[in-house]
């Protein structure tokens, strides 16, 4: 008998200490008083769905979702290649989940840099996978909301892996055998005047200035799409999980307060490609872009667009060639010196001065033909810089959009480049009253967030190509729908002239702006 008793005695304090420890639990939960809360609101607003209401009244108390794994497979991009798909899986109301994935192609600032064996994209897309693998326990247990401090940490883990690659393409470049690079020759011309033909004798020579070699395209360090992928992928998943369209996230990651109104990005839509894919020659111009007047929707925009592309593209097949030895080539055969060109575009846009912009009228190289260039067209034309312009980690170290002199430049989220940074460079480029475009990379992949970045970082036009080829219309849609959300919001603003950045001290005649009164 006293046993039983002692067992009882035993059994019936556990469960007090039990009922003790559960109360004290909720207590420190407040779980007693939010029930209550919970059912006396249930009870007064009587909603259809019970237990919806109860979800959704408790869901405010769970605690944030953190990301529990990251996880990288191999797609394809655009052009066919292989390329990395980042995956972000978040624990949330204690469940692991998969929220969202990004996919950034492996471009190069300069096309050609961008082109080589499947063996190298399938070789980046490896190491990219490998280092998702290596930075998902690095992650795990971050908000999606810690942008800026993901990013960092994407950085940090990065710059060793250029240090690595700097190595090993030193190594292979000491056990190669040089090349003799033969030293630049002036350029002889004949003497103005004189026709090809006339006169006996050897024909009169001009000596030109040496033209600079170009210079060498930085490659893609493999895996580097690994990180700018991550870093889209995170915002992605903020955005889903605060239920905020993306535009709207990557604005208020710039600004502490969004804005009562937003501009939509101009589109800069090509209707001609003179590219090496394109039949025919038309040497001068590498693409031919319609860019709207001001005062118009992206829908408007459009509609004229596709309407003037499928009247001219019937009849003219157009392709390009760059030039060469750092000669522009107009027409076949013919040859301009970057001297040469400045005074060919000042000739076109005094005859044509409806021509708004000119993307990449010179070389890098041919930074006093920039100068002058900007001297004579920089108050009647945009002068927008792509291959032209330094890759956006050196704009951000230099602080500086002044080489080349330009109007603006084309920004493009690819490899490395974490939102952090594109935040970074449009601040820049707004700080010097530079222009920003936000363009896509040259092996461009299927996806919209491109439109939702451009809106949000307030890119003043974007250019996302044709109109075909699904991983171009995808991004247009987008544009549409941020453009018809804006106005059921009635926060669609419009752009009603278009404004050329000072580049140099000059006094020039002022250049032709629309305002809404005189389109």
């Amino acid at each position: 008998m006293s046993y039983r008793a002692g067992d009882a005695a035993r059994r019936a304090r556990e469960r007090y200490e039990l009922k003790q420890a559960a109360a004290e639990f909720y207590r420190k939960l407040s779980v007693t008083e939010r029930l209550e809360e919970a059912l006396n609101s249930t009870f007064c607003l009587g909603p259809e769905d019970v237990y919806g209401h109860l979800a959704n009244y408790f869901a405010q108390f769970s605690k944030p979702p953190t990301i529990c794994q990251i996880r990288g497979r191999k797609v394809l991009d655009g052009t066919g290649e292989p390329t990395v798909e980042a995956e972000v899986f978040c624990t949330v109301k204690n469940m692991d989940k998969r929220i969202c994935s990004s996919v950034i192609s492996a471009a190069s600032e300069h096309p050609k840099a961008s082109k080589g064996p499947e063996q190298e994209s399938n070789h980046s897309a490896d190491i990219a996978i490998q280092w998702l693998n290596d930075l998902s326990p690095k992650l795990r247990g971050m908000s999606p909301d810690e942008q800026h401090k993901i990013d960092q940490l994407l950085s940090d883990f990065y710059q060793p892996k250029i240090e690595e690659e700097k190595e090993r393409r030193q190594m292979e470049r000491e056990a190669s055998p040089m090349p003799l690079q033969p030293e630049p020759s002036p350029v002889t011309s004949p003497a103005p005047g004189k026709k090809k033909g006339s006169g006996k004798g050897k024909k009169a020579a001009v000596v030109e200035k040496p033209i600079p070699p170009e210079e060498t395209p930085e490659a893609v360090v493999p895996g580097s799409p690994a990180i700018g992928a991550l870093s889209l992928a995170v915002a992605k998943a903020s955005s889903v999980l605060s239920k905020t369209p993306l535009y709207l996230h990557i604005r208020a990651l710039r600004n502490e307060k969004l804005p009562t109104e937003f501009f939509m990005p101009t589109p800069m839509i090509s209707i001609l490609s003179c590219g090496t894919s394109s039949p025919g020659k038309l040497n001068l111009m590498k693409e031919v872009l319609v860019i709207p007047q001001t005062g118009l929707t992206v829908q408007q925009s459009l509609d004229m667009a596709l309407m003037l592309q499928n009247q001219i593209v019937k009849q003219i097949n157009a392709a390009s060639k760059t030039g060469n030895k750092g000669k522009y080539e107009v027409l076949s055969g013919t040859f301009k010196s970057p001297d040469e060109m400045i005074d060919l575009y000042v000739d076109l846009i005094n005859r044509q001065p409806a021509i708004l912009a000119l993307l990449d009228p010179l070389r890098k190289e041919d930074t006093v033909q920039w100068e002058s260039l900007a001297k004579a067209l920089g108050s009647k034309c945009y002068l927008f810089a792509d291959a032209a312009s330094k890759p956006i980690c050196k704009l951000l170290e230099s602080g500086s959009m002044n080489s080349p002199p330009c109007s603006g430049t084309v920004i493009k989220h690819t490899n490395e480049i974490t939102i952090s940074q594109l935040l970074g460079v449009f601040k820049l480029i707004e700080g010097e009253n530079r222009v920003a475009v936000l363009g896509c990379p040259y092996k461009e992949s299927v996806g919209d967030s491109t439109a939702d970045l451009a809106v949000g970082l307030g890119a003043r036009f974007v250019k996302l190509g044709g109109l075909l080829r699904g991983e171009r219309t995808t991004k247009y849609n987008r544009l549409l729908a941020i453009e018809d959300e804006l106005t059921q919001a009635g926060a669609l603003g419009f752009w009603t002239k278009n404004e050329f950045p000072v580049l140099c001290e000059v006094q020039n005649q002022p250049g032709p702006q629309e305002t809404p009164e005189t389109q």
